[in-house]
C-alpha cells in the first residue's frame, strides 16, 4: 500500500498491479503466485498480510464495479 500512496503523492496518473485470488476467495494484490513458501491460491488472505484489491481501489479513490 505504501508504494501506491507514494505514487499518488508523486502525481502519478495511475499504476498497474497484478491480482490473485486467495484460498478464501479474496482478491489480493501481488505479482507472484507465491509469497515465500506460501502459495497465494492455497492460503487465506489473512495469513498473507497483502493488500486486498478493494482496499487498494478505495485508497486510490476508484470504485469497484
Amino acid at each position: 500500500m505504501e508504494a501506491f500512496r507514494k505514487a499518488m503523492a508523486a502525481g502519478a496518473a495511475g499504476f498497474e498491479f497484478d491480482v490473485r485470488k486467495s484460498a478464501d476467495g479474496k482478491l489480493v494484490v501481488i505479482h507472484d503466485p507465491r509469497l515465500g513458501r506460501l502459495r497465494i491460491s492455497r492460503t487465506p488472505a489473512s495469513q498473507h498480510g497483502l493488500p486486498i484489491l478493494e482496499d487498494v481501489l478505495r485508497e486510490a479513490g476508484t470504485t469497484q464495479t
